[in-house]
């Protein structure tokens, strides 16, 4: 094949009704954007002929393949970023609006946030246990969807390490992922209200 070579045009549309909406960001280094038209959906030239759906979960799988120390470190640090969001929304607000509802929703979100410890991670034991894949959500679009999936990839990991202990010996090991485990369970129980439409 050239280099020169293409397998055709497709938009964002039809990637996502042929393979999964996640088809864009897996196939990306296959696909070239086009320039706009127009009135017309973003068009992409193939550089590589679409696979098949059974090849597709495959690839999609491979680029949601994470580790179990990605996940925790990723959820906590987005927490974090939601608290300093938090933060810098009451700096800017009016005194006056400060006093109010929305200040002492966003206080209390901070609060909720500033509670959270982040737990000892030990890289050399976490290394221990196999990859995984998480399917991060597509929507991303608020501050209340982002504190979920946050919740969310720190949940993942605490059943995925849950369930790899069942197999385990008594050790330091063992012990190391139980106490990592009760203090992973510490989110479960946050609950942040995000004020307004900007939440």
């Amino acid at each position: 094949m050239s280099s020169d070579e293409t397998f055709g045009d497709v938009s964002v549309m039809k990637l996502s009704m042929t393979l999964g909406p996640r088809a864009k960001r897996v196939l990306g280094s296959q696909l070239k954007p086009l320039p706009r038209v127009k009135g017309k959906p973003q068009q992409y030239r193939l550089l590589k002929p679409l696979p098949t759906k059974e090849e597709y979960v495959k690839l999609e799988n491979e680029y949601c393949t994470t580790t179990v120390e990605n996940l925790i470190e990723d959820g906590y640090s987005d927490l974090e970023s939601l608290k300093d969001e938090l933060q810098d929304w009451y700096d800017n607000l009016p005194e006056q609006f400060q006093s109010g509802d929305k200040g002492e929703t966003l206080q209390t979100g901070i609060d909720e946030l500033e509670n959270v410890e982040r737990p000892n991670v030990d890289a050399e034991h976490l290394n221990k246990l196999p990859s995984l894949v998480y399917k991060e959500s597509l929507k991303l679009d608020t501050r209340s969807d982002r504190f979920f999936e946050a919740k969310d990839k720190i949940t993942t990991a605490k059943e995925f390490i849950e369930g790899e202990l069942e197999t385990l010996e008594e050790g330091e090991y063992k012990d190391y992922l139980g106490d990592l485990v009760q203090e992973l369970e510490e989110v479960e129980g946050i609950e942040v209200e995000f004020p307004g439409f900007a939440g």
